[in-house]
């Protein structure tokens, strides 16, 4: 708890609370059921009233709004955001170049969160969560000492935490009590 800078509103003291998010990359193997834990996860924090975050990286596609479409246009005009707005949804764009640094634009957008979920994208110092589909391919796709934790269709030995996909509740457990100091 703190104070913002000494500022009282009708002499009480304007107060926020620093509650640091808990941001998790989630690794593996096309295949090996990434999207299907994200999901299942985040239906989990939902139910235990979290604010979650998902972020998909998806480094093979340049532009999202298609040249000539209103808000691309809008970004080419020299617009710093463009913003799409539906019945039931928003989609922001902005123009990224070389230079930026998107982990650090992506934490801005994570204002709030209580935890953030991220596929494809490997930000250095975020734990790693690898996703094993022992069916399709049973070999790690990360060194096994850069991950926080292993999840599988089946058990595993290794010398991280092991979880089983169908199993998730103690999965929402190690996330929400994580602390990476002591990993």
């Amino acid at each position: 708890v703190e104070t913002i800078g000494g500022k009282k509103v009708d002499g009480i003291p304007l107060v926020y609370y620093y509650k640091p998010m808990k941001i998790f990359t989630i690794a593996g193997w096309s295949g090996s059921g990434k999207t299907l834990l994200i999901t299942r996860l985040i239906e989990k924090f939902k139910a235990r009233n979290r604010k979650v975050v998902a972020v998909k990286h998806a480094a093979e596609i340049d532009l999202v709004q298609p040249v000539g479409k209103d808000s691309r246009r809008f970004l080419e005009a020299g617009a710093d955001e463009s913003l799409l707005v539906t019945r039931s949804e928003l989609a922001c764009f902005r123009p990224l170049t070389d230079r930026d640094d998107r982990f650090s634009l992506l934490k801005i957008a994570f204002c709030g969160a209580d935890i953030v979920l991220m596929e494809g994208f490997f930000p250095e110092g975020v734990p790693t969560i690898e996703v094993v589909n022992t069916r399709l391919n049973p070999i790690l796709r990360m060194p096994v000492a850069s991950l926080a934790a292993i999840v599988s269709d089946s058990p595993l030995q290794q010398p991280v935490p092991c979880f089983l996909i169908n199993n998730i509740d103690p999965i929402v457990d190690f996330l929400e009590e994580y602390d990476e100091k002591h990993h």
